[in-house]
This record gives C-alpha cells, structure tokens and sequence, in this order.
C-alpha cells in the first residue's frame, strides 16, 4: 500500500480487514500501516495468507477492505472522507475431495486426511479386486493418485456368486480324465476333460496338479509304453525253451525260460501258444520217456533224479542242497548192491551221506549237500558234487553218473584296508554281519567315525 499525496506533517493509518474465513493477516499485527512524510509512497506490505482447511473447494477467492482507520495533525483534509476499498484475493486450493465409499462398498480405513501428502487407504470386501487394501495419496495438484475402487469384480481364484465374490474350488480332485479348469466370472471351476491319451491307452487319475490337463495314463492290455506312445507287444514265437509272457508294461515282452523239462531232457520248441509255458521236450540220447513224464535210462544206470536247489548261500547254516539218486534199468534189478561214492574235493561244502548202497530200481535216496560258510571273499563261485559208482554185478559195475555242479553266493565282504590319514578299529571280521569303524586323523574329514 501507498499514498497518492504528502500527508506534508501529518499520519494517515490505513488498515487491511479480512470480511471472511477464507483469509488471515499476516503482517503487521493488526494489519494497520502508518504513512507520513517520510514514506507515502515507498510502499508497505500487508501480508494475508489462505486459510487452511479440509475443504475441497478447487480454486476459489477471499475478500479485504481497506480503509482509512485515523488521520493526526493533517493540514490538508482529504484522507479523512475517502471511503472502503475492497479487494478479492484468489486462493489455490490444496486439499483433495474426500473419499467416499462408491461400487460393492468399498470404504476407507479410518478417517482419511485431505490435505496434500496425506494418505487414504481403502478397503473392498474379500475377493473383490483390487484387493483388500488399496492406498490413494493426495497430490499437490488437489487430485488423489488414483480414484476410489468400485469393487465390482472379483480377484482372479474368485467368482461372483449374488452379491458376494466366493473362492474357487482349489483342491477338489476331478475323476479320471478330467482336471478342474478355471473360475469363470460367475461360476465356479468345472471338471474338465483332458486331452486324450495315446492310441491304445486310457487315463488312470485326473489332472496332476489338480488344475493342469495333465491326467496320467497307461497302456491297454497288450501294449506297453514307448517314446510317448503304445507299442502292442510282440506275438512272435520265441526260441526252443522260452515262452513269451501275455503282458507287457514298460518294455516289450521278454522271452521267459520254460519250467517244466526233467533232467536228462532237452528242449525241442518254444512255447505254443508263444505265450503259454509249454514248451515241447525230448529225452537225451540213451534216455527214453516215461508214461511219468520223466527221462529213464535205456539200460542200466544210476541218475540223479531231481535237485532241490542249484544256488546256495554262504551263512545259511540251515540251507542245503537234496539230491534224489536211485537206481533206474528197462532190466531186472542188480544182483548185488550198488555203491554210489559222493565227494566234494575243493572244500566248499560237504556231502552227506558219502555213500549209498541201493538195491532196488526206482526208489530215490536222499543226499544233502551243505556249503561251508568261510571268512574268504570270493564272490559267486561253485562247487561240484562228484560220483562214483561200482558193484559186485558186473551190469551195474563203473557205470557212469555226471557230477552235478551247485553255485554258491559268497557273504564275505574284501578284507578292508586303513585309509593313509585314518586307522580302523572295532572290525570283528569280514563276513555278513560283522562291524568295522573307520576314523579319520583328527586334521581330516570326516571328523565322526564311520561304522559298517
């Protein structure tokens, strides 16, 4: 402010009034300025600044008068009679509208602040987009960040059902052949079907995981899997003593060995059908068959005529072989009797009896053959029961009797040897059972003995 003329020895005190609530005076106190000769026209400031509210009213204005509050020792009248001045200041607005809830009932979170910087967090019920807590931030420009969510749809996993948005199915399982698809806007997820399998298969369970069209499957009957598809199984006929099994699952049908051919008999055929174990047979030379089914000596002979098993194992102090030897002729019966010597030469079982006499033809004597279980590791090895026969009858007399040869499964470990920065300690031996720790020097790894 300032005045138009000399007040030449006298004041003039000219005062600044705010006529509402929109302004405030800042300076001078009072917002009253006293002009004389000296400053009339250097001009003064009165300073008024906008109220702060929160308010949202945009840009929007205040109102002053100005007016001449006294006059002292004028000579010249004239600032006495001049009437109120009044002025409109524009004031820029720095709130945001307040937030209102809009849509499926969105509110906010608390009372929210309007002013600039302020932040207002609002909140949709559960399962509506876009989320439980949404943050809005009040910019200077009098806008917020962003506008107020209607929570008119549902988050993804989520569908409408009436006013409410309802989770979707997450883990019920679908039959065979079907996984749970996605959430359709107002229905839940369905059980779909998966894609097909390969030709000549079918699905086994529904989707893995329960959402993704991806059912597992399995060859029909007769077909096994390969390279992503079914491969029927083969039909060709296998070689003389095999059969071919009816099914296959993860590879083609393998040939299997037939399981019914006597001793002293040889396989003539594969098996036929191919899948059926029935392979045809013949007795070896010198040997004719039975109405038994079983292999005879043409003449004179003594045979072993079945054995219970043909592997053994080492510590199985219960386990032993049986042998069945007797006597079999087309003739009469020896004169006199027949001694038949068993023995084992290498050490690695024991036979017992060590010898039979046998006087009737077609009556089986019994021989256990036991293997000797020693602290020596040798791995799958075998043995051979040896024979000899002789008799007083010169028809029955050296005549000859192969040995039967038995493997053995080993139980011994190889003996161990201390590593060069350790020590062993404990070892009770090297067979089936038997401990032995290995400690590392204290420098090496690893620091906890080892036992086994």
């Amino acid at each position: 402010l300032a005045l138009n003329s000399d007040p030449i020895d006298g004041e003039v005190e000219v005062c600044v009034e705010v006529l509402d609530e929109q302004l405030s005076i800042v300076s001078p106190p009072g917002g009253c300025l006293v002009f004389d000769q000296f400053n009339w026209d250097a001009g003064e400031d009165v300073r008024v600044r906008g109220v702060p509210d929160e308010v949202h009213e945009g840009v929007h204005s205040g109102n002053v008068s100005i007016s001449v509050r006294d006059t002292r020792r004028m000579v010249y009248p004239g600032y006495e009679s001049l009437p109120p001045r009044y002025q409109s200041i524009n004031i820029l607005d720095n709130n945001c509208p307040s937030v209102a809830p809009r849509g499926q009932a969105s509110t906010p979170l608390g009372a929210c602040s309007t002013l600039v910087g302020a932040m207002c967090v609002v909140s949709c019920p559960a399962g509506f987009a876009p989320g439980p807590n949404v943050t809005l931030t009040c910019y200077a420009s009098g806008e917020w960040s962003g506008e107020v969510p209607r929570c008119s749809s549902c988050l993804a996993g989520f569908f409408r059902a009436g006013s409410n948005c309802t989770t979707c199915s997450s883990s019920l399982s679908c039959p065979a052949g079907y996984y749970r698809g996605a959430c359709l806007s107002h229905s839940d997820a369905a059980c779909q079907p998966c894609s097909p399998p390969p030709a000549s298969a079918r699905h086994t369970g529904g989707g893995v995981p329960f959402n993704i069209d991806q059912c597992p499957w399995e060859c029909s009957a007769g077909y096994y899997s390969s390279g992503g598809g079914c491969v029927a199984c083969s039909t060709q006929p296998c070689a003389a003593g095999l059969y071919r099994n009816s099914t296959c699952t993860s590879a083609n049908t393998p040939c299997n060995n037939c399981t019914a051919l006597p001793l002293h008999a040889v396989y003539s055929s594969g098996g036929d059908p191919y899948n059926v174990d029935n392979c045809s047979w013949s007795c070896e030379s010198g040997w004719y068959r039975s109405a038994a089914g079983v292999c005879l000596a043409a003449g004179n002979a003594v045979v072993v005529t079945s054995v219970s098993a043909r592997t053994l194992s080492e510590g199985a102090a219960a386990e032993g072989h049986v042998l069945m030897v007797e006597l079999q002729s087309s003739g009469p019966a020896p004169a006199s009797p027949v001694i038949v010597a068993l023995s084992i030469s290498d050490g690695q079982a024991t036979v017992t009896p060590a010898s039979l006499s046998l006087t009737a033809l077609g009556v089986p004597v019994a021989v256990t053959v036991m293997v000797i279980d020693d602290v020596v590791n040798e791995g799958t090895h075998a043995t051979t029961v040896a024979f000899s026969v002789a008799s007083a009858d010169a028809g029955w007399d050296a005549l000859p009797l192969s040995g039967i040869t038995i493997t053995i499964t080993d139980d011994d470990c190889a003996p161990l040897t201390a590593p060069s920065n350790g020590a062993l300690s404990g070892c009770t031996g090297n067979s089936a059972g038997d401990a032995c720790t290995v400690s590392c020097n204290a420098d090496r790894s690893p620091l906890d003995p080892t036992t086994s």
